[in-house]
């Protein structure tokens, strides 16, 4: 292999494992705030069912 080869070969992996990374990272992300979401509207829930909350 030539030094070309090697450079590609490496920024190819670089930018492959780069993606993966990301798209684990918003899908982490976007569950995480999926469950605040749900969190914050359980608890405001409860709260209104308690008469604390119009």
């Amino acid at each position: 292999m030539t030094t070309l080869e090697i450079v590609l070969a490496v920024v190819v992996v670089v930018l492959t494992v780069g993606l993966v990374g990301v798209v684990i990272f918003y899908t982490k992300a976007c569950h995480l705030a999926i469950d605040i979401g749900v969190g914050l509207g359980t608890i405001t829930e409860f709260f209104r069912q308690q008469g604390r909350l119009p």
